[in-house]
């Protein structure tokens, strides 16, 4: 049993050092918004620091477990403790005045809206009587010719496609 658990087991120098460990992340991206979840077992909310600037968002903290070490050895240690930390640049930048944190079963979630230079917009295409600016013209008329010819033979009825005379 001792051979089988050798390998697992904390050196002397780790059980009383601070040690500094990576948490997991997933992160995704909404057209608003970045997500990003964080496994941080075992940590107080109140132990979590969170800022960024830009794009760039750190995490650090820290977990603590007290063994009591004189009712019996530690045998295996897994469990990360002493404190974390975790940057990453999200690809775009935030707007952090609207970051939204929270904290359930372990995980971190933080929710990172995109500031409005980086945030995906739909530009609608106006016709006919709701278009500004200059007067639209009709269906029949749109047909783009740059010498102001008629349009060629055929492109009218195929829609998209034009077709060029041999």
């Amino acid at each position: 049993m001792s051979e089988l658990l050798e390998g697992s087991m904390v050196s002397q120098g780790r059980q009383g050092s601070v040690q500094t460990w990576t948490p997991a992340v997933d992160a995704h991206e909404t057209g608003t918004s970045y997500v990003v979840n964080v496994a941080l077992p075992g940590v107080d909310p109140d132990d979590i620091h969170i800022s960024g600037q830009g794009s760039t968002v750190v995490i650090t903290g820290k977990v603590e477990r007290h063994w009591q070490r004189d009712q019996g050895a530690v045998h295996l240690q897994e469990i990360e403790t002493g404190r974390f930390s975790r940057t990453f640049d999200l690809g775009g930048e935030v707007d952090l005045d609207k970051a939204e944190a929270s904290f359930h079963n372990g995980i971190l979630t933080l929710t990172l809206p995109k500031a409005d230079v980086m945030r995906t917009r739909q530009i609608k295409v106006k016709s006919g009587q709701q278009a500004s600016g200059p007067k639209a013209s009709s269906a029949s008329e749109s047909h783009f010719s740059p010498s102001g010819s008629p349009p060629i033979e055929g492109q009218a009825e195929a829609g998209s496609e034009t077709h060029l005379p041999n």
